[in-house]
This record gives C-alpha cells, sequence and structure tokens, in this order.
C-alpha cells in the first residue's frame, strides 16, 4: 500500500520539490500551503508522513509560529474527530529561524509532538531516509 504525505510549508516551489522528492520515493503527497488547508486535507484523508513548516502564513495573512504548531498540536492531540490516524504518523517540524536565546521552534514544536525536527535548507534524500527509519520504528502499520 503506498504511503501518504502532507506538506504544508507556504514557499510554493519549495513544496512542490518536496511533494516530487516523495513521490518519486513511491509516496502519494499533498501539499497545503496554508494550516486550515492542511487540516481540511488532514480531516479528509490519514496520512503517514506529515512535514510541517513551523512558520506559515497565519489568519491575519503574516508568518507566524503558532500555525504550524497548531497543525501539531491538533494532531497529537485531536480536539474533534477525524485525526486518529495521526497518532501512528510521523511528524516532522521544519523551519528556517535560527534558534533564540529563549527559544528553539524546533525543541518548542517535539514537545507538541513533532516525532523529528530538522532546519532548513532541508537535504530531502536524508530526510526522506530518515522519515523511513521513523516509520519502521513505529512498527508494521506504517
Amino acid at each position: 500500500m503506498q504511503k501518504r504525505v502532507l506538506i504544508l510549508e507556504d514557499d510554493f516551489s519549495l513544496a512542490y520539490n518536496w511533494a516530487g522528492a516523495f513521490t518519486e520515493r513511491g509516496y502519494i503527497a499533498d501539499v497545503a500551503q496554508k494550516r486550515d488547508e492542511a487540516e481540511g486535507m488532514a480531516e479528509g484523508q490519514p496520512y503517514d508522513v506529515v512535514v510541517v513548516d513551523l512558520f506559515i502564513e497565519g489568519m491575519d495573512g503574516r508568518p507566524s509560529g503558532d500555525g504550524g504548531i497548531m497543525l501539531i498540536s491538533h494532531l497529537r492531540r485531536p480536539v474533534r474527530s477525524g485525526f486518529e490516524w495521526a497518532e501512528r504518523a510521523v511528524i516532522v517540524a521544519v523551519t528556517g529561524a535560527e534558534p533564540s536565546p529563549l527559544l528553539d521552534h524546533l525543541e518548542f514544536a517535539t514537545s507538541f509532538g513533532a516525532d523529528m525536527s530538522i532546519r532548513k535548507p532541508v537535504q530531502i534524500d536524508q530526510l526522506i531516509d530518515e522519515v523511513e527509519e521513523c516509520l519502521r520504528q513505529k512498527g508494521p502499520d506504517n
């Protein structure tokens, strides 16, 4: 059975490059550029992998770190039905933001339930290799 990946990334070119790389490795890839779009896709379809850019366009149209964190939180701690599949999924947090002395966004994302975190620029083949290893570790249902 083909694995599915949902990519939440507001950089159109980057998102479709990543989707193409996952597709070449046998995945079915969907791309969302806003959190609400990703949540809508996730409610209608279970995914094996979710790649989340932490700084995506928020409801006010400006990049915001809470959009990606909120998606991870909603997937890991579902407040409504439709995300039951997410417990088994590999969630990857991605950001180009440098850590500040007070906050490392990637560490913050893992505290909300991301399985992996990676700083941009992303070596996509390496990322997919690590995702596949994480899927193997999660067990045969993945």
